[in-house]
């Protein structure tokens, strides 16, 4: 059916097509289809603690917590949107040429208190999907905010004597990350619905900006993130 009408002119009465009805029909119809295919799928909430390897010191070894949300596109698809904090407390040292002088170094002791927060976004496949066990492996992007507080002392190459600690706040950066989620799952821990899962996150943390001080984190950061929790299927 479409909907039509009659313009009535000099030479007779021509009509012209206004909307293809049949078409939205089938748009519609399709929209409501994927729409219920899509709610009436599995909607699973996961909470998990982390440990994050990195080679940015500041938040290497640091620990953390996660919560996840992910929906079931079909059988063996999914999507995921997440919120992670980490935090930690770093001592390291490190070596510099200050005012590119090559005989003279500077040692820095560097006390680092950092923390993040992080948003994800993945897209699981599973190539193991059976009922007690799946592996499901996949992209994933995430928006990083950093901030924190380092205290630096600081001495010269003959001098052993460290100077005044210095405090510098860390606020304002900003990475964007892309990365592989490698996740496995235990089904059916204690009760039907719950499940154990452990997670494998390799990912390159890069286009860093930032406002405040530029006590910068690395360019580009690597991150490996292992984790380890629980999931409840809502459905």
């Amino acid at each position: 059916m479409q909907l039509q009408e009659d313009i009535y002119t000099g030479g007779g009465v021509q009509t012209h097509t206004l909307w293809p009805i049949n078409k939205m029909k089938t748009t519609t119809i399709f929209s409501i289809f994927l729409f219920v295919s899509i709610v009436t799928q599995s909607q699973i909430i996961e909470l998990s603690t982390l440990l994050n390897i990195s080679t940015e010191k500041r938040m290497d070894n640091a620990i953390g917590h996660g919560l996840s949300y992910s929906q079931k596109l079909s059988k063996n698809n999914s999507i995921a949107l997440g919120f992670f904090y980490k935090y930690n407390h770093a001592k390291y040292s490190r070596v510099m040429t200050p005012d590119a002088d090559p005989n003279i170094l500077e040692y820095t002791k560097i006390n680092s208190k950092s923390k993040c927060i992080l948003l994800r976004l993945n897209y699981q496949h599973y190539i193991l999907n059976r009922e007690q066990a799946k592996i499901s492996f996949g992209p994933e992007i995430s928006y990083n905010y950093f901030w924190g507080v380092d205290n630096n002392q600081s001495c010269l190459t003959g001098d052993s004597t460290l100077s005044a600690p210095k405090t510098y706040q860390n606020t304002g950066i900003h990475k964007f990350g892309f990365g592989i989620l490698t996740k496995f799952e235990i089904n059916e821990i204690i009760i039907k619905k719950l499940s154990l899962i452990i997670n494998i996150r390799p990912e390159f943390l890069i286009s860093s900006f930032y406002y405040g001080s530029p006590v910068a984190y690395s360019g580009i950061i690597g991150n490996v993130e292992f984790s380890i929790g629980l999931q409840y299927k809502l459905k």
